[in-house]
């Protein structure tokens, strides 16, 4: 019948259902009659191979069928396989088609003893299942992943079925190709990337039918269905067999960079599938769980440490996998599973006699504890007494290792040798156990496991045992000290303490009493013990914290730097545990700001003694801003105690470490800044919190924190003062006093946050809604200066866009109106804008914008203000203007070329005239210099050369070196053009200024030049004049005498012009450096 069908189909075609048909039916296939039971793969290649029978003609037919519709195709041959499949296991059950246990005994050893034979009634199916995982993989898998992507929690019973059927035939084939298959001589790469595509949308079956249950204890963990558990058993046997080919194919990958990715996506999947396994234990499956984090614990390592691996790691890893894979099949015979221990324990006391390679035991670990961990609490007791003499033999052999992971198998090892459980009401095991704390020498870390676990286990008795020896060890401290021996009973008794913190952090939860029992104990070892001071410390953040701050800051401004040292390092441990943090700074600022007298102390002085060298526009202004609150504090007698400084230096030390410690512990700033606001408004008078801020905000990781929290809240707060400001509201219970804080407080605070955040503003609704309260407190005339100063400050750190229009337009409102004299604070609020705008270089600044404030710098230089004193500190500002533009074009890249006196002459007359780039300007300021008339005031030349006096205090010794090329010549030059002494001293001002930063070699083509200069302004009868030449001789005989004694003639006129400066009757600071300088010839 079969053949009159094959030879009706039109040229020689089969359809789909036929070829199916024949494949699975047919009882006419080569050489199966004779089968007994079970059919070798040989026999399968040869009805494969055979061009002339039916069955190749079935074949072809698949593969045309595929061709034409290639997913639905698979999706039908995959339903009757299964249907088949099914058909076959109701049929004759007493057939195993339990390949997992073969495959776990076997997946080490491909050789052909090995391999499976097929059962006769599998054949068939098995057949085309092989046909379609060698010829049509792509096909096969996209199918596949078709059906698992199709397939959730509301899909019909029907279809659950059908996948339930599809995934066990699967399951069970590819674990029969997986063994019998000769991966080892294969010639073609795996597809790797459509196959993981496959696996990992298996994946999403696992996870998604389970239910979730609880014990009686009410622990909550996963129940899987016979769906998940199968989709898992699957899982693991399409990864085994991506593993074995992956290993056969190393060699044939191009690159490690190759197989790198590859691995990487293979284990980035194991890990999310060993995580959902994990959840399906039982908490009281506590091996189990123990084995499952040892695993998990490996594949992280490995996930984080893969590109340092080579070849010969590759290949490990990979066996590795292939043998721990299988073990986390849900269900197999207890017969397989005690196959494997007794497999697995004697090649691992092999390991350890014979000192083999770490990997080699863990390997077989991890194989042993993930098989424990499936066992009934019957059967592991049973391995334990039947195994006993090899598991303390193992044990004794570990104890040689050193390496943390293998100590961990080893205490678990050890609790099998010591199986403490309570006997009697004697507690004699305890009592054995504890009395190892007492040893001569330092108990091993798996001992420390096994105790560790027994106290949180049994607290009330042991607990008080082990602290008893630290109490019995106080007074033996100073004597170690000194003669510098080591008590094993402290060491033991803090290694066993620290062990039970770390398998219980909660462990004094709710306990006052023990808490502050433990403090008690462990403060002698912070104050006194160098040898236990780190040790205690680490303990520490798990006791409750009010008890342990209580007892630390004062300890930590100690004079005695041991107790201070300790105290430190036990605080910080304190916000390493992040659920912690917040109650841990919350309790740490409470102190600081309480009254204890300590704390008032590290403050004292701290406020006028901000001695800044570095060049700001905050010289601009000439005020104190010292408040009244600060100036009490200054009077206190606690003023002259030694030691304020150092405890400064501690406080603010210590508050990096601790924004440093929250950072590495991952703290929540967001709340902790909450907090840190709350304070700073709940105590603005006192003035330790803003000192802290500068210490605090830069140091934070989280910058994206400071834009996103701070300034909103800031914002917020700054709004609702502005009624307040405007005279529309009042505080009628504030004094003058709270209302100055009130107001200064917020600027404060955002100060210091824009500094830090700058980089994270934009232009906005919220920079726009700030720029609005910034400018409403900058031209507040009746605001303290200090928050005006404060507003301007912070415009700064605002995008250009903010300071290029409105501002601008201000500005030059102010300069050309007819009330100059009574605005002229407004114009040095603007200008100390702009100063910071170009002294911060923050932001790209475009010719457009500088050209515009150049023009309203030029407009400034021509201001003539009646207030001379007012004048003089406008042209201190208008210097220090000009010299930030000039600086901001001076870089390390700048071409050291001088400016010539060409550039000059073809340089406009006007700096609005510097239209096209920057560095234009420097040429331009010498051309004005050089001018006999001049556009602007008297004073132009004055601003002009303090602006380029200022530059030179700006830059780093490299870049000093290109401003001197480019501008010593043109300098000189100047020197000996203009008229006015004050303006040849002010030249000298700046080339000694940068003078003392240099060397002979950078000096050397200036030498001539030099002399003559020095010559001259000795020479002259100008004492101002003179006394800047004697600074400039000093200068150079400082840093570069070479440069101007190249000769005996140069000597003797300097000399001589020094001896005649020393008899200057008329201005004593002359008569006093020319003595100096001539006591250096002699």
């Amino acid at each position: 019948m079969t053949e009159l069908l094959i030879k009706e189909s039109e040229n020689n075609d089969l359809k789909l259902g036929k070829a199916l048909f024949i494949l699975l039916n047919d009882q006419k296939s080569s050489n199966t009659s004779n089968k007994q039971y079970a059919i070798k793969e040989a026999t399968v290649d040869a009805d494969m191979n055979d061009s002339t029978s039916t069955l190749k003609l079935a074949f072809n037919a698949i593969d045309m069928s595929l061709k034409v519709n290639s997913i639905d195709s698979m999706s039908t041959i995959l339903e009757c396989l299964s249907s088949k499949f099914i058909e076959i296991v109701s049929a004759h059950k007493h057939l195993t088609y339990e390949f997992i246990n073969r495959l776990l005994l076997s997946h080490s050893d491909t050789t052909e003893s090995q391999r499976i034979p097929i059962p006769q009634h599998h054949f068939k199916c098995y057949r085309l299942f092989r046909y379609l995982l060698q010829n049509h993989f792509d096909c096969l898998f996209e199918c596949l992943q078709s059906i698992f992507t199709n397939i959730n929690i509301e899909s019909t019973k029907q279809l659950k079925s059908q996948l339930l059927d599809i995934l066990i035939i699967f399951s069970n084939y590819i674990c029969i190709f997986t063994i019998n298959s000769d991966v080892k001589n294969s010639t073609t790469l795996l597809n790797y990337k459509t196959i993981l595509a496959s696996a990992n949308k298996l994946y999403s079956i696992i996870s998604i039918f389970t239910t979730t249950t609880k014990t009686p204890q009410q622990q909550q963990y996963k129940l899987p269905t016979r769906l998940s558990t199968q989709s898992s058993d699957t899982y693991i046997n399409l990864m085994v067999y991506i593993l074995i080919h992956l290993k056969n194919d190393l060699p044939t990958l191009v690159n490690n960079n190759q197989i790198h990715e590859i691995l990487s996506s293979i284990v980035n999947s194991i890990k999310e599938f060993i995580n959902e396994l994990n959840h399906w234990n039982k908490p009281t499956q506590t091996m189990l769980i123990f084995s499952f984090g040892l695993v998990t614990k490996t594949f992280d390592s490995i996930a984080l440490r893969l590109h340092k691996f080579n070849e010969t790691d590759f290949e490990n890893i990979i066996s590795l996998m292939i043998q721990i894979l299988p073990l986390l099949y849900y269900n197999y015979s207890l017969s397989t599973k005690n196959q494997l221990l007794s497999k697995y324990t004697k090649q691992l006391l092999c390991c350890c006699v014979n000192n083999n390679n770490q990997f080699q035991i863990y390997q077989l670990c991890y194989s042993i504890f993930i098989i424990l961990g499936n066992l009934s609490e019957k059967n592991l007791n049973n391995f334990i007494k039947e195994r006993f003499d090899d598991i303390s033999e193992i044990s004794v052999n570990l104890m040689q290792y050193t390496d943390e992971n293998i100590q961990i198998f080893n205490s678990k090892f050890i609790e099998f040798i010591f199986n403490i459980k309570i006997l009697d009401t004697t507690w004699s095991s305890f009592d054995t156990i504890l009395s190892i704390i007492d040893n001569s020498q330092t108990i091993p870390l798996p001992l420390v496991e096994l105790i560790g676990s027994s106290i949180c286990k049994y607290p009330q008795i042991l607990l008080n045992r082990v602290i008893s020896r630290l109490k019995e060890s106080d007074t033996f401290i100073n004597q170690q000290d000194r003669d510098s021996t080591v008590d094993h009973r402290i060491e033991n008794s803090l290694l066993i303490l620290s062990k039970v913190f770390e398998i219980n952090p909660n462990f004094t939860m709710d306990n006052y009493q023990l808490n502050n029992d433990i403090m008690n104990h462990l403060l002698p070892f912070l104050k006194e013990s160098i040898h236990y001071r780190t040790a205690a410390a680490k303990l520490l953040k798990y006791l409750d914290i009010p008890i342990v701050i209580y007892h630390l800051l004062p300890m930590i401004f100690s004079a005695n730097d041991k107790e201070s040292q300790g105290s430190i390092r036990a605080f910080l441990s304190l916000f390493e545990i992040t659920s912690k943090q917040y109650v841990t700074f919350e309790l740490y600022l409470e102190t600081l700001l309480s009254n204890i007298s300590v704390f008032n102390d590290i403050i004292i002085n701290n406020s006028n003694n901000n001695n800044n060298n570095n060049i700001t526009p905050n010289d601009i202004f000439d005020i104190d801003d010292t408040s009244s609150t600060n100036n009490e504090m200054v009077k206190s007698p606690l003023n002259n105690m030694v030691g304020n400084s150092k405890n400064l230096d501690k406080l603010m030390d210590l508050l990096a470490k601790i924004v440093d410690t929250i950072n590495e512990y991952n703290g929540n700033w967001s709340e902790l800044l909450q907090l840190l606001l709350i304070k700073l408004y709940s105590n603005s008078k006192d003035t330790r919190l803003f000192k802290m801020l500068p210490v605090i905000l830069p140091r934070i990781n989280q910058k994206s924190v400071l834009y996103n929290y701070l300034v909103p809240s800031i914002l917020s707060k700054l709004e609702s003062q502005e009624s307040i400001l405007e005279g529309t509201q009042k505080d009628d219970n504030a004094s003058d006093e709270e209302y100055i804080f009130k107001l200064l407080t917020p600027m404060l605070i955002l100060n210091a946050t824009l500094k830090e955040s700058w980089s994270q503003l934009k232009v906005s609704q919220v920079e726009d809604r700030l720029f609005h309260q910034l400018k409403l407190r900058l031209f507040h005339s009746t605001l303290m200066l200090q928050i005006r100063k404060l507003s301007s400050d912070c415009i700064s750190y605002l995008p250009l866009e903010y300071s290029a229009g409105e501002l601008l337009e201000r500005l030059h409102q102010l300069v050309t109106g007819t009330n100059i004299n009574e605005m002229i604070l407004d114009i040095k609020l603007i200008i100390f804008i702009y100063c910071n705008i170009y002294l911060n270089n923050l932001q790209k600044i475009s010719m457009g914008f500088s050209s515009r404030v150049l023009a309203e710098l030029e407009l400034l230089l021509k201001v003539s203000i009646k207030d001379t004193n007012e004048q003089m500190k406008l042209n201190n500002a208008l210097s220090d203007l000009l010299a930030f533009i000039i600086r901001s074009v001076i870089t390390k890249t700048t071409p050291p070329i001088s400016i010539t006196s060409q550039q000059v002459q073809n340089s406009p007359v006007s700096i609005t005239k510097v239209t096209e780039k920057l560095s234009d300007l420097l040429p331009t300021v010498f051309r004005i210099l050089q001018m006999k008339t001049s556009l602007y005031t008297q004073d132009i030349d004055m601003v002009l050369v303090n602006s380029l006096t200022i530059v030179s205090r700006l830059l780093g010794d490299l870049e000093l070196h290109i401003y001197s090329k480019l501008t010593f010549p043109m300098l000189i030059k100047t020197y000996f053009n203009v008229d006015s002494n004050m303006t040849k001293a002010l030249i000298i001002q700046t080339l000694y200024s940068v003078i003392y930063k240099l060397v002979d070699y950078q000096l050397e083509e200036y030498s001539l030049d030099l002399f003559d200069l020095c010559e001259s302004s000795l020479k002259s009868s100008d004492n101002t004049l003179k006394l800047s030449g004697l600074k400039l001789v000093a200068s150079l005989m400082k840093s570069s005498p070479a440069t101007l004694f190249q000769s005996t003639d140069n000597i003797q006129a300097i000399y001589q012009l020094l001896l005649k400066s020393s008899t200057n009757l008329e201005n004593p600071d002359i008569r006093k450096l020319s003595g100096d300088l001539i006591n250096l010839f002699k």
